[in-house]
């Protein structure tokens, strides 16, 4: 992994509860590989989970997850972070 990528993996470990919305809401788009699934559990519109998984990335300082109009997979940092949420739970 990139030392950058550690660097801001280190920062988010560090401030967990801060994000905590974030986190779950991260973590359930990942267990449905889903957004629109994801929002419609939480019964919040698309848009919404996206701004928060945006807001994440942007806090974590590394993509977490590679979107297309059909797919949706993990980056190795977002792999990182989803671990890191399931030892939350």
């Amino acid at each position: 992994m990139l030392r950058t990528e550690q660097q801001s993996l280190d920062r988010f470990r560090a401030a967990h509860f801060a994000h905590l919305r974030h986190l779950s809401m991260f973590a359930l788009v990942v267990e449905c590989s889903s957004f629109t699934v994801a929002a419609q559990r939480l019964g919040i519109g698309k848009s919404s989970v996206s701004r928060h998984i945006s807001e994440l990335e942007v806090y974590v300082g590394a993509k977490l997850l590679n979107r297309s109009t059909r797919a949706l997979s993990l980056t190795e940092a977002g792999r990182l972070v989803f671990q890191d949420c399931a030892r939350l739970s």
